[in-house]
């Protein structure tokens, strides 16, 4: 096979895995209100109100904006949001390229749609390095550069990637870093999560601030303490985007989370061959901002820059990227109300939700849940011993309580953080509980399921089957 031939197998892969994620995080789809169903795919080009050129990709549920042709990604709007992304700053979600020139956005000079059609819409803007132009020479990394994004229909989300050429002939340079960087509105997401055990409440952007006296420079540039953030809880914290680094074979999906606006955004990854330095190299994901990052290349924990020599021709395929976002009503996993389930009466599929999680009591407050099931027995053994199967598919700093007239309590437990992440199952935990028969009653009995940890919206635990067993009559 050769190694054109080699490259675009790799890239099919690449695609077949990220292809898959819309059916993975599949949901009923909603439009841009957050009602109703998506629309047919559409992409635009049109002259903004302050006359810029933009393209517009539309499937109904998401819809993203881009200068033209630039290539800049300048609004993402979802669920009723017309922007996720920061109002305040133009460089809001863009490639770019540290090399010895400098900082490099690597803004496209020709927009081009490369396919569309029912399924799906991809757009191209691409900038070819020109050899005779100095001050363009100066500023610019010589490679040609396409970047990609793909919106598929029924999906609340955008694909990207990139194609990088350097000819033979092009001047040596030492490249540094190849990233996609996307600024969030700090008005919406102050949740961060990285991973199971990272993940919290963040600061702001301006607590950072030290020539404000907001925070106190330590000692090197990217760590400060704050010493007077806007939120008490963050007081005399070190804040440092490198705690939140992550090994490229762990590196799945990062993000932030608005509880203000109900949405998700993450960034997801469906493999680490495509990034330098190998499985175990970290990189940086998301971090203060709020900021969330698809790092490719980079000299991050190596100390060394990628070096490209003179004479070196290559094509290098970066990404591809999904950028998913998610409704908060999927995400925060709130009842209006404790759930009470009646054997007999009840329908599974409408009546019980999957996720016994802790309650808004407004702003940063929560309580426990306490869910009810109910049912009717027409016998029961007093002398004997019944038994509580209750398996667990996840938990999450949770301590569940089961009582009939008497309680039993898990204790604390869970770290798998599967609600937060949109998992169906994270550590299974099977618990037999002894009821004796003398704590039940012939006719209407009650099993209540209390959650008692409630100090974040993330707390709670997954149920796989509860069961009761009777003992035997004979």
């Amino acid at each position: 096979m050769s190694l054109k031939e080699k490259k675009i197998t790799s890239l099919i892969i690449c695609f077949l895995l990220l292809l898959l994620l819309p059916i993975v995080f599949s949901k009923p789809t909603r439009n841009l209100d957050g009602t109703g169903t998506a629309r047919a795919l559409t992409v635009q080009q049109i002259r903004n109100k302050h006359g810029t050129r933009e393209v517009i990709l539309d499937n109904g549920i998401i819809r993203v904006s881009f200068s033209s042709p630039q290539g800049l990604i300048t609004g993402i709007k979802y669920n009723g949001v017309d922007n996720v992304l920061s109002p305040h700053q133009r460089a809001r979600g863009y490639w770019d390229i540290t090399w010895q020139g400098g900082l490099d956005r690597i803004e496209g000079t020709k927009f081009k749609i490369i396919t569309q059609n029912q399924e799906q819409v991809e757009i191209s803007f691409s900038r070819t390095w020109e050899s005779g132009s100095r001050s363009r020479s100066h500023h610019h990394i010589p490679l040609t550069v396409d970047k990609r994004y793909i919106i598929r229909k029924n999906t609340s989300g955008i694909y990207a990637y990139g194609i990088f050429e350097r000819l033979p002939e092009w001047p040596e340079f030492d490249m540094g870093q190849v990233r996609i960087v996307f600024k969030l509105d700090q008005d919406k997401f102050h949740y961060m999560a990285v991973a199971d055990e990272i993940q919290r409440e963040m600061p702001t952007d301006g607590d950072r601030d030290i020539h404000r006296g907001h925070a106190k420079a330590l000692g090197y540039k990217e760590a400060v303490q704050l010493t007077h953030p806007h939120n008490p809880m963050f007081k005399n914290q070190v804040d440092d985007k490198y705690q939140y680094s992550c090994e490229i074979k762990d590196n799945k999906v990062h993000g932030w989370i608005s509880t203000k606006s109900h949405v998700g955004f993450w960034i997801i990854s469906p493999s680490g061959e495509y990034r330098s330095g190998g499985p175990v190299k970290q990189e940086l994901t998301s971090h203060t901002g709020p900021t969330a990052i698809a790092s490719f290349i980079s000299g991050h924990y190596l100390g060394t820059d990628m070096d490209v020599h003179y004479g070196e021709a290559w094509k290098k395929v970066l990404g591809p990227v999904f950028i998913y976002l998610n409704s908060g009503d999927d995400l925060l996993l709130e009842l209006n109300h404790d759930l009470i389930y009646t054997i007999g009466a009840s329908n599974y599929s409408q009546d019980w939700f999957y996720a016994h999680v802790t309650r808004n009591n407004g702003g940063s407050t929560y309580k426990p849940t306490t869910w009810q099931i109910v049912f009717h027995l027409p016998y029961v053994n007093m002398r004997g011993s019944y038994t509580l199967q209750l398996a667990l598919a996840s938990a999450a700093r949770a301590n569940l309580q089961v009582r009939f007239n008497n309680q039993y309590t898990t204790g604390y437990i869970g770290r798998d953080n599967a609600i937060a992440r949109h998992g169906i199952h994270g550590i299974y935990r099977l618990y037999s509980i002894n009821v004796p028969g003398r704590l039940l009653r012939t006719g209407t009995n009650t099993i209540y399921l209390r959650q008692a940890k409630a100090s974040g919206p993330f707390e709670g635990l997954m149920y796989d089957y509860i069961r009761l067993e009777e003992p035997s009559r004979d």
